[in-house]
C-alpha cells in the first residue's frame, strides 16, 4: 500500500492555494550568521537547486529553556547559542562549538532537543552520523558527545519522539531511509541505543524529515527530490502522515497523502498543532497547511508565505519555540536565521 501512494506521488500536482488574503508575514529579526563561509565562498562547492545554486550555511534551529536558540552552521562546521531578548528583538551569543575533531561537527545537518531539554541531537552530513549532547542547566551544550551512532547515508534530519524515548533519523540511503532507535538513559553519563525501526525509500522521492505529533499518534514526513535530480525534472514532494505506536518505536498505516512541487527540507506543527509548517528551499517560501491533530489529516490547501515579505533565501530548518511565540527559520541562501513573532502560536496569526 505505502510502496503505491509513493509511487503514484511521483506525477505533478498544482493545488490550488488560499493566499491571497493571508496576513505578511515578516521577521522580527535577519540574524546573519558572523564570519560567514560567503565571504571566501571560493572556498566551497556550490550545489544545485534546479535552475540555481546555493551554499550550505546555517542549516537548524532549535530552540530550548525558553528563548535560547541552537544555530547550526553545516559548511561553517559550528553551532552557536544564542539568547534572543524579547525586549530588543536581538540575539546574544552565549556558546560556540567550533572543534570538528572533538565536537565531531564534520558538516552538521540538522538538530532536535529532546522533550525534557537535558539532550541535544545532530545529523552530520560528511561523516553520516548521530552525535547525541547533554544540555546543561545553565544553557549551554556540552561539546563532547555522549555517543554516536554512524548511518549508512547522508543523514538529513532527526527528531525525538514526544515522551523522550525515542529518536528517529531520516537518511539518504535506499536501504535504510528512516530509523527510529529507542533511548535507554539509565546509564549513569551515558546513554544507549537499539533500533526499533527501519523503512526504505521507494521512488525517486527521498526522505528528508519527521515530525511527530504531540499525542504520540501520528509521525508526519516529507519527502522531496535529491539535488541530483532536482537539476533533471520539475520540483516534486510528497506529505504522509503515518501511524506511530509510541509504546513499540515502529510506524504503521499510511492514512494521508499530499503531493506537490516543492523542495520540502524541514517541518514543524504550531503550537497548537492546528498549522503544519514546510520550508519550500526551490522557491523561497514557508508552505503552512491546516493540519488535525486528533486524525492526522493534512488539509492540501496550503498558505505560501512568500518574498519579499518573508525575506527567505533557501530556507531549510524550522522550530517554533516552546512557547509558541517565536518561529525560527534558518537560509542557506544568505547564511541566515529569520525570527517571526507569532499570535496564538500561529503564522497566520502574525503580525
Amino acid at each position: 500500500m505505502w510502496h503505491a501512494l509513493i509511487t503514484v506521488s511521483t506525477l505533478l500536482f498544482s493545488l490550488h492555494t488560499w493566499s491571497d488574503d493571508k496576513p505578511a508575514l515578516t521577521p522580527l529579526l535577519k540574524w546573519h550568521t558572523p564570519n560567514s563561509i560567503l565571504l571566501q565562498k571560493h572556498l566551497y562547492k556550490p550545489m544545485p537547486v534546479g535552475d540555481r545554486t546555493r551554499y550550505a550555511t546555517c542549516t537548524s534551529a532549535a530552540w530550548f529553556h525558553g528563548h535560547y536558540l541552537a544555530l547550526a552552521n553545516l559548511y561553517g562546521r559550528h553551532i552557536h547559542i544564542y539568547f534572543f531578548d524579547e525586549q530588543t528583538n536581538t540575539l546574544h551569543l552565549i556558546q560556540e562549538i567550533t572543534d570538528p575533531t572533538n565536537t565531531h561537527l564534520h558538516m552538521p545537518e540538522h538538530m532536535s532537543v529532546s522533550p525534557d531539554e537535558t539532550l541535544l541531537v545532530l545529523s552530520d552530513a560528511l561523516k553520516p552520523a548521530m552525535h547525541f549532547y547533554s544540555i546543561t542547566p545553565d544553557h549551554r551544550v556540552s561539546p563532547w558527545p555522549l555517543v554516536s551512532l554512524p548511518q549508512k547515508g547522508l543523514v538529513h534530519n532527526v527528531r525525538f519522539s514526544p515522551d523522550g524515548n525515542y529518536c528517529a533519523c531520516v537518511c539518504f540511503d535506499a536501504n535504510e531511509a528512516l530509523s527510529i532507535y529507542a533511548i535507554d538513559r539509565t546509564h549513569q553519563n551515558s546513554i544507549r541505543l537499539h533500533q526499533t525501526f527501519c523503512d526504505s525509500n521507494y521512488s525517486k522521492l527521498r526522505l528528508k524529515a519527521i515530525y511527530f505529533t504531540q499525542n504520540g499518534r501520528f509521525a508526519i514526513l516529507a519527502y522531496s527530490l535529491s539535488i541530483i535530480d532536482s537539476t533533471r525534472m520539475p520540483h516534486e514532494s510528497l506529505l504522509a502522515v503515518r501511524t506511530f505506536n509510541q509504546a513499540r518505536g515502529t510506524l504503521g498505516d499510511t492514512i494521508c497523502t499530499v503531493p506537490g512541487t516543492f523542495s520540502i527540507e524541514d517541518l514543524c506543527l504550531s503550537a497548537d498543532e492546528i498549522q503544519l509548517l514546510a520550508t519550500n528551499q526551490a522557491h523561497d517560501e514557508l508552505l503552512v497547511y491546516p493540519f488535525n491533530p486528533r486524525t492526522g489529516i493534512i488539509d492540501p490547501h496550503y498558505v505560501a508565505h512568500n518574498n519579499p515579505d518573508a525575506q527567505l533565501s533557501f530556507p531549510h530548518g524550522i522550530s517554533i519555540s516552546r512557547d509558541g511565540n517565536y518561529l525560527a527559520v534558518t537560509s542557506y541562501g544568505d547564511d541566515s536565521c529569520n525570527i517571526y513573532a507569532l499570535q496564538n502560536g500561529n503564522p497566520d496569526n502574525s503580525d
